[in-house]
């Protein structure tokens, strides 16, 4: 009953809509929100369209650079009733973060109380350590559109999204 925004690259989504109540034109079975996620479509664009973008984030903290890059094609013929559109995209990022943490807070544990010092909080499992993180976002879409008259626009709309994550954490 979630959704994870990380998982799919910005460069597949046209919009997002965020229903926070149901209506009639929704579906019904949730008891939370509908969030209604857009990817282009090649009505969108007018005859034939092609777009895309690499570019490299420099993270000074792991000490690299972080490559992505996405591309978009779209076509439709000539008395626009027909149209496909291809997207995709890939993010690949190394990072290192420096932690520390604890697991929880102890209450009075082994110092004596009392006068002024009757809740002494001490940490639980102080640890400190570096986490590795080596992420890969891959993701596509695959849009084909007809419509045959003003009334009628049928949508066939294909959207895969892989985020992987592999962590490695020394303490």
């Amino acid at each position: 009953r979630e959704f994870s925004f990380d998982s799919m690259a910005s460069e597949l989504v046209s919009g997002v809509t965020v229903y926070k109540s149901n209506n009639a034109q929704l579906p019904s079975g949730g008891i939370g929100s509908t969030i209604d996620i857009r990817t282009p479509r090649p009505f969108d664009y007018t005859g034939f369209k092609v777009a895309g973008q690499l570019q490299g984030n420099y993270d000074s903290n792991g000490n690299n650079v972080s490559p992505q890059g996405s591309f978009l094609i779209s076509k439709q013929n000539k008395d626009k009733a027909f149209g496909w559109l291809i997207a995709l995209s890939q993010q690949q990022r190394e990072t290192r973060i420096d932690e520390a943490q604890i697991d929880g807070w102890l209450l009075n544990t082994g110092i004596p109380t009392g006068g002024l010092n009757e809740h002494v909080f001490v940490p639980r499992n102080y640890d400190q350590r570096v986490r590795f993180d080596d992420r890969t976002r891959t993701g596509g879409t695959l849009v084909l559109q007809f419509q045959p008259n003003q009334d009628m626009r049928i949508t066939l709309d294909y959207l895969r999204s892989e985020f992987d994550v592999k962590t490695n954490s020394t303490s």
